[in-house]
């Protein structure tokens, strides 16, 4: 017996079928759902390879494929290169040459381009990208540079290679402020010799680099600015920079004194620091500068090769006292200024902090002698004391790091002390209420100074023998 298949009924199917196919191709049409690069571009690396990818497949799924010389995108302006699909969706074309900076280009899918499932692109897409722009990354002076010198070096230095022809119209510098008055300047490669005088090792490749060569002096106690005006054009490429650049400097002042930091009731060990309107070499200060009454400057300044508009000096000055210092006229800036006339300044010193100290840990103390534990104390007149004579049953308790709180000591007091003022002053603890009769014995000692929040201990053993336990 054998199937008979009705020619009218597989007609009917098929058109169906492709009925369904056409209305599902209307509703959900090809289009492009992503490309890459698009707008500008920040580096080279990111304009090599062009990548469109469709919503559905557009060539059958197989392994990664040599790559085609012709494909379906149009680049303006034309590039050299090749196709492969990654995928069955993703068409992705790498140049085989560099492109050109600083360029627009525009890719465009033409439309009718088919994809697997024989739907078509309606309508042309098209997108650009711009490779990258010139673009300032460095200047000499920096950027709110100050003291800097009349007949300065000015350099740029930019993202890609420039053309001193093509980009002088670009660039102006200006006195005070945007709007003051133009400066004339000259713009050139820089050379070796003028970036070695500099100090400046940006690089040997000077193709990148401009020198601003002024035509006059400038003025000191002058702010500049250095504009880069919108679209300034590099070597190649018909765009210029994306947006304006600029950066200012000051140059230097006239040559003042302008104080001492922190003159009034500072610290008598406290360093100095005396502030210049411009920088000066820490060499010169110490030949400029006396006070009265007299104080020894440390020694060794003659080697110190460093300046700064900010010198610092260790200074031993005794507490509560009043200081003239003086700075003599003598004294010149790095830029050969000097002062027009003797400068004063005042000090005055507070007392020392207060502080005590005394040796912690184990200790030995001869029963002959005195029995005094020494206590160096600066302006405290007293303290408070607590002693515990060491026994069998509180001895590991007492000596714990942990010190517990239930431990009792035996004997609590203040004990004046009344030093002299502003003198270290090594005073004894007497420790004969807290031992025997017979002046022997451990002691535990704590010694505090509630306003320091401050509190040190130590054992002491008070014996006619030196001796020493070892705790485990």
């Amino acid at each position: 017996m054998r199937n008979i298949i009705n020619p009218v009924l597989l007609l009917s199917s098929t058109f169906l079928l492709l009925l369904s196919t056409s209305l599902a191709q209307e509703k959900n049409p090809l289009k492009v759902i992503g490309t890459f690069p698009k707008g500008q571009t920040e580096g080279t690396n990111q304009t090599r390879t062009i990548i469109a990818t469709f919503n559905r497949p557009m060539v059958p799924l197989q392994e990664l494929p040599e790559g085609d010389g012709s494909g379906p995108l149009t680049i303006t302006p034309s590039l050299k290169g090749k196709y492969r699909w990654l995928g069955t969706s993703t068409l992705s074309f790498t140049a085989s040459e560099t492109l050109e900076v600083a360029t627009e280009y525009r890719v465009t899918i033409p439309s009718g381009l088919k994809a697997s499932d024989g739907s078509t692109l309606a309508k042309a897409v098209s997108w650009t990208f711009t490779t990258p722009r010139p673009v300032l990354v460095a200047s000499f002076p920096g950027h709110n540079q100050r003291w800097v010198g009349l007949n300065p070096a000015i350099f740029l230095r930019f993202s890609q290679r420039m053309n001193v022809a093509r980009a002088s119209s670009f660039i102006q510098m200006k006195e005070g402020s945007r709007d003051g008055v133009s400066v004339p300047i000259t713009l050139g490669v820089p050379t070796n010799e003028e970036m070695q005088k500099a100090k400046l090792y940006w690089s040997s490749d000077t193709t990148t680099m401009f020198a601003m060569r002024l035509q006059r002096p400038l003025s000191k106690n002058k702010r500049y600015v250095v504009m880069l005006v919108k679209g300034l054009l590099g070597a190649r490429g018909a765009l210029g920079m994306e947006k304006e650049a600029s950066f200012a400097f000051e140059t230097y002042y006239d040559f003042s004194f302008e104080g001492a930091v922190n003159p009034t009731k500072r610290h008598p060990h406290e360093s100095l620091t005396l502030r210049f309107s411009n920088p000066v070499a820490m060499k010169e200060l110490p030949k400029n500068l006396t006070f009265s009454p007299a104080v020894k400057l440390p020694e060794g300044f003659s080697e110190y090769e460093w300046s700064s508009s900010e010198l610092s000096i260790n200074l031993e000055l005794k507490p509560e006292a009043r200081y003239t210092g003086k700075i003599g006229k003598e004294l010149k800036d790095i830029f050969g200024q000097a002062l027009d006339k003797d400068a004063e300044f005042i000090l005055t010193t507070r007392s020392f902090d207060p502080f005590f100290t005394m040796t912690t840990g184990h200790g030995i103390l001869e029963s002959y002698g005195e029995r005094m534990y020494p206590v160096n104390v600066v302006n405290l007149n007293s303290l408070d004391v607590q002693m515990l004579k060491l026994t069998r049953d509180n001895l590991v308790p007492g000596l714990s790091s942990s010190f517990p709180d239930n431990l009792q000591f035996e004997i609590s007091k203040e004990w004046q002390v009344n030093p002299k003022r502003n003198v270290q002053t090594v005073v004894g603890l007497k420790l004969d209420d807290a031992i025997s009769a017979n002046k022997h014995g451990a002691v535990l000692l704590q010694v505090s100074a509630p306003s320091l929040q401050a509190t040190l201990r130590t054992d002491v053993q008070v014996t006619e023998m030196g001796l020493t336990t070892k705790f485990s």
